[in-house]
């Protein structure tokens, strides 16, 4: 399906196979001179139909999708990263739809996309499926049956990113400016609060006031002082909380007093 070869013609550094007879799809690739082969087993990619599959490389594990279900997993022997290094593209080029036998491809392929920095859970998305696997992919839409290739070599095209998340770029660019305009009012809300904090400061050193006093009529009560407001009603302060309370009044002493019926 694809290979990425040595410019000198000494073999693949990696590759991608789709084994009819054996029913597998095929990761070759490349270690200190020494070829390795991992299959992911009963694909059924070579049938003759459509097959839209997915298969993402993630460290040394491998997986593949056809349509939205999961339909194999294989184990590489060392990471991905150190078979498709930095220094590849310099002695090595990608070939699409090379062919395993006189590079003569026996199959169609539509739609090969390399997607790098994205989801899987985005691009299953995108694809009308619902997942929650989350891993960097490489797509491949694959028929096996005929001699025709067409590809297309893209990213995640940004066009995408309303299905991705439901917003567009302009609800996106809108919310961004209403919290930015959100966060200079956090900021002078909190620049007016650490003011009026150090006004009370302030406020209390100037008048004396401590821990557990309280104000009544404008007058410094200390802690459980008691005093009386009138002839009736008296006042504690208890942890600079004013609490007030009447008391008994005295009876009136009146002489000749007349009662009267009922």
């Amino acid at each position: 399906l694809l290979t990425v070869e040595k410019r000198d013609g000494s073999g693949p550094v990696f590759e991608i196979v789709s084994n009819g007879k054996a029913n597998t799809l095929d990761i070759v690739y490349s270690t200190e001179n020494k070829q390795q082969v991992v299959s992911i087993e009963k694909v059924d990619l070579a049938t003759g139909h459509w097959k839209n599959i997915t298969l993402f490389v993630q460290e040394d594990r491998a997986q593949l999708f056809a349509g939205c279900e999961e339909v194999n997993t294989a184990e590489l022997d060392v990471p991905i990263q150190s078979v498709l290094t930095q220094d590849i593209p310099t002695g090595a080029q990608l070939r699409v739809g090379k062919g395993a036998v006189s590079d003569r491809f026996m199959g169609v392929l539509q739609n090969v996309r390399f997607v790098f920095g994205t989801t899987l859970e985005a691009i299953l998305r995108n694809k009308g499926c619902q997942s929650s696997v989350t891993i960097d992919t490489m797509i491949l839409d694959v028929l096996n049956g005929s001699s025709a290739i067409r590809t297309e070599f893209t990213g995640h095209k940004t066009k995408d990113l309303q299905m991705v998340c439901g917003f567009s770029c302009e609800d996106l660019i809108s919310m961004f400016k209403e919290l930015k305009g959100l966060g200079v009012v956090v900021k002078e809300l909190s620049n007016e609060l650490r003011q009026l904090t150090n006004e009370n400061k302030l406020i209390k050193n100037r008048i004396g006031i401590h821990s557990g006093v309280c104000i009544h009529n404008g007058i410094v009560r200390k802690n459980r002082d008691e005093w009386t407001v009138d002839d009736c009603t008296e006042c504690t302060c208890q942890n600079s909380a004013t609490v007030c309370r009447k008391i008994s009044c005295p009876l009136i002493p009146c002489a000749n007093a007349t009662v009267p019926d009922g």
